[in-house]
């Protein structure tokens, strides 16, 4: 199209379209009355696809020191006429990738529950009924405690290895109408 422009990125702005290819279509937005019109156009899109907020979902979660994030509903393209707006959505999850190893064990066989001692017991309750009762009582509550304990040591060293990349994953993608 032109010796002076070496990549086939180069956008073609008005004036080339109309110097150069001979456009006859292509007008000018001043001349005709519209250009706050247009200015006003590209305000919706700019808010509409954000777009003076590059989408770095990456960074996004090294920020906010999180493993995943999702973003629901994230607007890709828009065609509109006069009887309607027509959006292109998708939703995507991002993740952090860990190089882990292959396996890792948690022994918690070792773990008992303490001797209970109870200074005064009903004439008809022993010793030993009482420690039962309780511990039946106590040991969902305690073997709940210790699952918890696990995930949150198993979290903690996940999110201590090496970083080797991360995942992204598209969803709910498709064409809504809007208006």
């Amino acid at each position: 199209m032109s010796s002076e422009v070496y990549s086939h990125s180069h956008a073609i702005s008005r004036s080339e379209a109309l110097r150069y290819i001979k456009l006859r279509h292509v007008k000018n937005a001043e001349d005709l009355g519209i250009a706050d019109e247009l200015w006003a156009l590209y305000e919706e899109y700019r808010n509409l696809f954000h777009l003076e907020d590059p989408f770095q979902p990456e960074e996004y979660l090294i920020a906010n020191d999180l493993e995943e994030h999702t973003w629901d509903n994230l607007n890709l393209a828009c065609v509109e006429s006069v009887k309607r707006v027509d959006i292109c959505k998708k939703s995507e999850r991002v993740k952090r990738l860990r190089k882990v190893p292959p396996q890792v064990n948690i022994n918690l066989s070792n773990v008992n529950f303490p001797t209970l001692n109870i200074p005064s017991l009903p004439q008809s309750i022993t010793q030993q009924q009482m420690d039962a009762l309780i511990q039946q009582a106590a040991g969902g509550a305690i073997q709940q405690s210790l699952s918890n304990a696990v995930q949150v040591a198993v979290d903690q060293l996940v999110k201590s290895l090496p970083q080797v990349g991360f995942e992204h994953i598209s969803f709910n993608s498709g064409w809504r109408k809007e208006a």
